[in-house]
């Protein structure tokens, strides 16, 4: 408790708690600490039952401070509270619309409606208790996306998904109409508004997070070359 293994997720809760999700193959997945990096708690034992996890991915706080978290080896999303007590759970595995394939990122929106993305491309729109409303950005080359690693949503409810590459061929950037896409905007109703370049033409793993403003911070990562960068919003 209070140490690390592979930190993958840091999230500023409201009453100014940092949660932070840890990839260590033993022990809790999720641990809360004060503003000042005291720790406070563990929670999300390694597992696959109720409040178990296996690969904490995506997180995000919804409007009452509750955590939505995305598991990508148990294909599925638990509930907590603010104090890291489990609520529930809803998912399972499979290739169709209602279900899960290799779940990565998660958004949640205004209404509390919850977001995810496959690794292999489709983000999914469930309501807060799990029940699925629809799915858009297919993962269906060459025209869409693939290797969808990251997403993230606004205070309007647009989503941001962090492409990783179009074909999955060494970390190639996702191209549409001739232009390079790093990230790629959306409504809350899915429908594309635009895409948005970083400053590399090719990298592999990104994630994106867009504050209350509406600057993205994008973090990418290539074979020679790491980054981060802060995009104005358009």
């Amino acid at each position: 408790d209070g140490e690390f293994h592979s930190p993958r997720v840091v999230l500023l809760h409201p009453n100014s708690d940092l949660f932070i999700s840890d990839q260590k193959e033993f022990g809790n997945r999720i641990q809360i600490f004060s503003s000042d990096g005291k720790f406070k708690k563990s929670f999300a034992p390694h597992g696959n039952g109720e409040g178990q996890l296996l690969r904490a991915h995506g997180m995000n706080f919804d409007s009452k401070g509750n955590l939505f978290v995305v598991d990508v080896d148990n294909s599925k999303v638990t509930k907590f509270d603010a104090e890291g007590n489990f609520q529930y759970s809803f998912g399972e595995d499979g290739p169709y619309k209602h279900q899960l394939n290799a779940p990565h990122g998660l958004a949640v929106d205004p209404n509390d409606n919850v977001f995810i993305c496959g690794y292999y491309g489709t983000i999914q729109k469930f309501d807060s208790k799990g029940n699925y409303i629809k799915s858009f950005a297919e993962g269906n080359p060459p025209d869409h996306s693939v290797y969808i690693h990251a997403i993230s949503g606004d205070q309007y409810g647009n989503v941001y998904s962090m492409v990783r590459g179009q074909r999955g061929y060494g970390g190639r950037a996702e191209i549409s109409k001739g232009k390079i896409y790093s990230i790629e905007k959306f409504n809350n109703n899915g429908d594309f508004l635009y895409g948005i370049n970083l400053s590399v033409n090719t990298h592999s793993e990104n994630w994106v997070f867009v504050d209350e403003k509406g600057y993205l911070y994008a973090l990418y990562r290539g074979k020679d070359i790491v980054g981060f960068e802060i995009l104005a919003p358009l």
